[in-house]
Formats: C-alpha cells, structure tokens, sequence
C-alpha cells in the first residue's frame, strides 16, 4: 500500500449545519467510494472553506460517516482573484493508504465546483476502454493482452476473475450446482489483478495466493462456466471490472464487456472462429501446460460452453450493436492485434 491524495470540493447552498453536512457528506462518500477505499484507510482529511461558511465544521460530516480514527482539520480558504466568483464552497484532500497508483485516482467535484479543475472533475472520462468479447477459444485474452502492451493500457482478463471463483469452490469441495454456497463464497472472497514486473503479464491473486497457473486447468474452466451464470456472482465482479475501467486505460476482455460490463467502452470488439479452429486452439493450450486431452472432447466441451454462455438468463454472450466483428479463423495474432489497433486509432 502507498500513501496516495485524493482531492474534492463541492458547493454549498445555504449557510446551514444541514446543508453543509449533507454536500460534505455527498462528496466524501463519492471520494470513498469511487476510489474503493474503507474508512480505515484513510489517514487524514484537511477541509478548507470560503470564509462565507460558517454555520457548522465540515468536519462533522465526516464524523457522521463513521471516519473517526482518521485526523481531521478545518482552515479557512485562502481566495485567490480568479476564485473570487466561487463562494460556499468546501474543498477536501483526503489522504489515504491504497494500492493504486495516484494518476488512477478518481477525484470529485460536484454540485457546481467542477469549474475549480474542470481536467480533474472529468478524470474518470479521460481513460479510454477497449472491450473484447467473444467464445471460448477465439483468442480473445492473447489478442487482449497484446493490444494492451502495444497501447501500453492495462488488461484485464475477467475471465479469470470467473476461474479464481471456480477454483476456490473446487478446492473447497463446494458443488457447482449450489448457488447458494457459491454465492456466499463470491461475496467474501478477495480477487485483485496485479503486473508482473518482469514479463508485464497479469497476475491474479485469490485471497493474495497468486492463482494465475492454477486457474488454467480444463476444469476450473467449465467450473467458470457454471459460476459466471450466476446472477451474483456477476454483479460483484461486474463492479470490481468498472471500478478499475473507471482508474485507467483498459483492455479488457469477456464475454459480456461490451454488450453490459463497459456499455460505453471506446472501442467494442467481438472475435469468432469455427468450432474447429477454437477446439485446435485450446488442445495446443492444454498440451503446452502438459495437460493431456481429445481433440472430440474438447471441441464438444467449447460448444456445450458456447451454449451455456449464450442462454444465460442474465447478461448472455452477444455481440454488441456497435462492435466491430472480426473472424480470426484464418488471421494469426499479430494480424488481430494489428486490425483492433488499427480500428483503436480510428476512433
């Protein structure tokens, strides 16, 4: 963990505990929250208001919202000629221990005091996102992941976020029919995606146990087809993908990223191949890992989990209306990776 700085500053309508409170109370919830910290990271805030606030400390908006270990301290703001039409308003530097870097901060400004720093009030729309969906086998986290390095963007594979479950309900000895324990798991486990320094590849950790091998057996695999038809399961990690879209520049790639994950990605893809092709694929994979497989098997395990993927109930493998398709039956990675690029710097 690093110490990091998070900024905000919001504009008050009355000179009154109540309002002052309430807007306090607004902006640092979306200081916490954008930033998915906990209250017992954070190590300290300095309020600073315009000298027509006087009815009530901003700090006692904090201390409504459970921050009570953190060191807390009120000045008044010293107006600068360029400030002098911005009066009412609090301004925040929350200083906090996370694991992040301090440029994938998100820093609010809201309810008028956006024109403070109109470059960091609209932080989170300056990261661009490149959605990659598609099938098993189609070669979406390889071509992810070197899109990502030529870009110099950040990827993150949510399938493997899917395969961390899996591999922990199998482990477990937890049956992949019951969603019940399943679901309990997902909401109290801890999965984070880190860069591996050496190789630039992610790395995802269950639990901080690194599972990046461990979760590539064709086993957790269809396991991850199981779980990532839960409707729970998906919306907890749906919030951890956007929550990291909404820090930096990604990659990232699925089944469902375009068509629900990042609605609004700057650039929607699908990848598809024949059956044949993606079953070849994912043999080689198989036997590069020293895991031993039938061509028959495999090719009917990737159309059962095509099946299963696109008549989920709740968010199905499809191709988003605005994706561009690209059909990488006959097309090597490299040739992918340079139509995605290509199309990246069309938009």
């Amino acid at each position: 963990m690093s110490i990091r700085a998070i900024r905000g500053a919001t504009i008050i309508d009355e000179n009154t505990k109540i309002d002052i409170v309430q807007k306090t109370k607004e902006m640092l919830s979306k200081m916490i929250c954008e930033n998915d910290i906990s209250v017992s990271d954070i190590i300290s805030i300095v309020f600073s208001v315009t000298d027509d606030i006087t009815a009530c400390p901003p700090a006692v908006a904090a201390r409504s919202l459970g921050i009570t270990e953190a060191g807390l301290m009120c000045v008044s703001e010293m107006k600068s000629d360029s400030e002098a039409g911005i009066p009412m308003c609090v301004r925040a530097l929350m200083t906090v221990q996370l694991g992040i870097s301090q440029q994938s901060i998100t820093h609010i400004y809201v309810n008028g005091a956006e024109i403070l720093r109109p470059d960091l009030a609209g932080a989170a729309s300056r990261f661009k996102s490149i959605a990659i969906d598609g099938p098993c086998g189609s070669g979406k986290s390889t071509v992810a992941k070197k899109v990502a390095d030529k870009l110099g963007f950040l990827h993150v594979d949510t399938g493997a976020m899917y395969r961390a479950v899996a591999y922990h309900c199998i482990t477990a000895g937890v049956s992949l029919t019951d969603e019940i324990k399943i679901i309990k798991i997902a909401e109290s486990i801890n999965i984070t995606l880190a860069k591996d320094l050496v190789d630039k590849s992610q790395r995802i950790f269950l639990n901080d146990q690194d599972v990046t091998e461990l979760i590539r057996t064709q086993q957790v695999a269809e396991g991850s087809s199981f779980v990532a038809g839960i409707k729970e399961v998906r919306e907890k990690l749906v919030d951890i993908q956007r929550k990291i879209a909404k820090r930096s520049n990604v990659v990232m790639d699925g089944r469902d990223i375009g068509s629900f994950v990042l609605k609004d990605a700057s650039l929607k893809v699908y990848l598809d191949a024949d059956v044949t092709i993606r079953a070849k694929r994912r043999l080689d994979e198989l036997f590069e890992k020293g895991q031993g497989a039938d061509f028959e098997t495999v090719k009917e395990e990737i159309k059962m989990r095509d099946l299963r993927d696109m008549s989920r109930e709740f968010s199905p493998l499809i191709k988003a209306d605005d994706a561009k398709i690209i059909d990488t039956t006959n097309m090597n990675i490299d040739e992918v990776v340079l139509s995605i690029v290509n199309y990246c710097g069309a938009n």
